[in-house]
């Protein structure tokens, strides 16, 4: 005898046509393909318990299931969500997703199993309310609507990670390029460092400490022949275990790289040493 399925009280499912037939529409018919149909078949004939992808293999394609891929089954289980859809948009949870295991046919649905006229079995909702059981199933709803196969789920880990490890490599090569200036600046540059103290008698004074007597080693070193007009940057050293000062008279401000343009002076307590080129 013929069989059938009333689902949700609103429409009927019929295997041997596979057609999906509401109540209360006039000439509303769904008419499914083959193995969409038995998807649904096998998912009702096992109401409310886990359907694993092997048994929808044997049971929808049979002596082919060997040459059926994951997709193939993805796509069956995607239209037969679309057809559900089209009857009324809580339907779309109509279909679970367990992942990596398989489908279930959601609970919250009522299902009545007819042979003939007589009514075989019959499963309630218990009460459920299909709005509060939609919005937990935030996640299934995306599911339905942008099904996601297997192997895009496998491209997309690969973007990602090939996205972040891109990032990270840019991020090493951004650190090690900015660690490579600031090291180059100071190897080329020694004098740099050194901080603008003041200005005395038309001299620019970068000193590296506080130095004792700054006025009189200034005169000291212009009574050796260093003219301000000519070298106005003077960079002075001090030396914390002797009385030596080291300067360096510079026609242009040390910057970035170390001018050629500049006379040395060392100066030893009141006596004075001759200034060198360096």
């Amino acid at each position: 005898m013929l069989k059938k399925y009333i689902i949700d009280s609103s429409f009927e499912f019929c295997p041997a046509t596979c057609q999906l037939t509401v109540f209360g529409a006039e000439d509303f018919i769904i008419t499914l393909h083959i193995p969409v149909s038995r998807c649904l078949e096998l998912l009702l004939e096992r109401r409310f318990d886990l359907v694993s992808q092997h048994d929808f293999y044997q049971y929808v394609w049979q002596d082919d299931a060997k040459n059926v891929s994951v997709d193939t089954l993805y796509q069956s289980i995607s239209l037969l969500r679309k057809a559900l859809k089209n009857i009324s948009k809580e339907y779309k949870i109509m279909i679970l997703t367990i992942p990596r295991k398989g489908f279930k046919f959601n609970q919250i649905f009522s299902v009545q199993e007819q042979i003939g006229e007589t009514i075989i079995a019959s499963s309630s909702n218990s009460g459920v309310l299909i709005e509060n059981i939609t919005k937990a199933l935030g996640h299934e709803d995306n599911v339905n609507d942008h099904t996601i196969y297997p192997m895009q789920h496998k491209k997309r880990g690969k973007l990602k990670s090939l996205y972040y490890y891109m990032m990270v490599i840019l991020a090493l090569i951004v650190i090690l390029w900015v660690t490579y200036l600031v090291f180059k600046n100071k190897e080329l540059s020694p004098l740099s460092s050194y901080t603008h103290h003041s200005e005395i008698s038309g001299c620019i004074i970068y000193t590296d400490s506080a130095i004792y007597d700054l006025p009189g080693k200034i005169k000291s070193i212009k009574e050796l022949g260093a003219d301000c007009k000519v070298t106005p940057y003077i960079y002075i050293t001090a030396f914390s275990y002797s009385t030596r000062i080291s300067a360096v008279l510079c026609y242009t401000p040390i910057e970035s790289e170390a001018s050629s343009d500049c006379t040395t002076y060392n100066l030893i307590g009141d006596s004075n040493v001759l200034p060198s080129r360096p």
